[in-house]
């Protein structure tokens, strides 16, 4: 192969945010992170059983970036920023085991 001509995509984590007004909007919060951090960002509001409370979302950022994102200190008082958990919930799958 003489060329690679290719985009390599971005390598991304996605992060938790939590315990922000339940006002705030996913756009607020990609501003805040893209300036604070000057990075890129994605961000999408999540549907919480605590939504009338606070807001949680799930952030985006670019893994060379997700250290200097996670520090506690760029991050006021109650908010919980995390690795995102992506956990499925399967209560009603049924296994059928195959026999043969």
């Amino acid at each position: 192969m003489d060329k690679f001509s290719l985009t390599i995509a971005e390598q991304q984590s996605c992060l938790f945010l939590s315990g922000l007004d339940p006002d705030i909007e996913p756009e607020e919060v990609k501003e805040y992170i893209d300036t604070t951090f000057k990075i890129s960002s994605k961000c999408e509001k999540m549907k919480t059983k605590k939504d009338r409370f606070k807001s949680s979302f799930k952030v985006y950022v670019p893994t060379d970036s997700k250290q200097q994102v996670l520090n506690e200190n760029m991050w006021g008082k109650g908010i919980v920023i995390n690795h995102f958990l992506h956990i499925r919930r399967n209560f009603n799958r049924e296994v059928n085991p195959v026999t043969a």
